[in-house]
């Protein structure tokens, strides 16, 4: 038995970046920072972050350029996926990204909402795979 899944709970470092492939598929790229508190050999606190790229598709990615901006908390559920490709210089890229297959919208930053509101979230599934999509040809 396999299995392939992430979850991550973290907050969005910069607004989703939203486009429509030229097959007319939309696709949603976001940049996801996690953090990790804990106490070294000497007793000091310390907090390293983690960066991770998430992309969604479809319907998902509508909605998240629709609702989504930088400082946003989200859960995100997916799946690894890592792809080879040549940027602009030449260089062969290695990355891996998590594919969003389920993204639940947490609270808005503070002062951007009602209280009563707070801790409303909206969830989103995605039905879609796109397993078969050529994804070297662009270059994110």
């Amino acid at each position: 038995m396999n299995v392939n899944k992430v979850i991550l709970v973290g907050n969005l470092t910069q607004d989703v970046d939203f486009k429509v492939l030229p097959a007319g598929q939309p696709i949603a790229k976001m940049t996801l920072a996690t953090n990790r508190v804990y106490i070294d050999k000497n007793g000091n606190k310390k907090q390293e972050a983690e960066y991770h790229s998430i992309v969604a598709w479809g319907k998902l990615a509508e909605l998240c350029n629709k609702f989504l901006q930088k400082g946003r908390m989200i859960y995100v559920e997916g799946r690894l996926h890592t792809r080879n490709y040549e940027n602009s210089q030449g260089q062969k890229v290695t990355k891996t990204e998590i594919i969003a297959e389920r993204i639940k919208f947490g609270p808005k930053p503070k002062g951007e909402q009602d209280i009563e509101k707070e801790l409303e979230e909206i969830e989103f599934e995605s039905k879609e795979d796109f397993d078969e999509l050529d994804l070297s040809d662009f270059s994110f």
